[in-house]
C-alpha cells in the first residue's frame, strides 16, 4: 500500500496535478471512484497506474497505462482494450512495438524492437512477426536471419 501511495504522489507530481479537479482538465479518483468514472484521469491499481480518459469507469480514449512490471502501453482504449494506433514498451525484455494494436498483439502495418534489431511489416492477428518483413540495424537493411529478433536463443 505505501508503494501504491508513493507511485501515485510521483506520478501526480510528474503530471503537474492535485488531487481532485486540476487545471489540466485531469481528476485523481480512488478505485472506488473509478468504477463509474467519465472524463479525464489518473489512477493507480495493484496493477500499476493509468493516465486518460474513462468512460463509464473503463478506459476509453487516449491514455497511458504503466504497469508494475515496468512496461508502459500509451494510445487509444476502446472499452478497458488496448485497440488502435499505439506504443508499447516492454522493459522487461527491452522492447518497443509501433503499431495498431488489438490487445497486446500488433495488427496491420507495424514495427517492434528487440536490443537494437528492427522488424518492419504487416502484422497478422495472432502472430508475434510480421508478413512481408524487413529487419534493421542501426538504421541499415539487414537480412532477417541475422536479426536478434528471429534467431534462437
Amino acid at each position: 500500500m505505501m508503494k501504491q501511495i508513493l507511485f501515485t504522489a510521483a506520478l501526480i507530481t510528474t503530471c503537474g496535478c492535485q488531487a481532485g479537479n486540476t487545471d489540466t482538465g485531469y481528476t485523481v479518483v480512488s478505485q472506488e471512484q473509478m468504477k463509474s468514472f467519465t472524463g479525464r484521469a489518473i489512477y493507480t491499481t495493484e496493477q500499476g497506474a493509468y493516465v486518460g480518459d474513462l468512460k463509464d469507469g473503463n478506459r476509453h480514449g487516449y491514455g497511458v497505462h504503466y504497469a508494475k512490471n515496468g512496461s508502459v502501453m500509451a494510445g487509444h482504449w476502446e472499452n478497458d482494450a488496448f485497440k488502435g494506433e499505439g506504443v508499447m514498451i516492454s522493459t522487461d525484455i527491452n522492447s518497443v512495438s509501433v503499431g495498431n494494436f488489438d490487445g497486446a498483439s500488433l495488427i496491420g502495418n507495424g514495427a517492434i524492437t528487440f536490443e537494437g534489431d528492427v522488424a518492419k511489416g504487416d502484422f497478422k492477428k495472432g502472430s508475434a512477426m510480421p508478413e512481408d518483413v524487413e529487419c534493421y540495424r542501426t538504421g541499415e537493411k539487414i537480412d532477417c536471419k541475422d536479426s536478434k529478433l528471429y534467431s534462437s536463443p
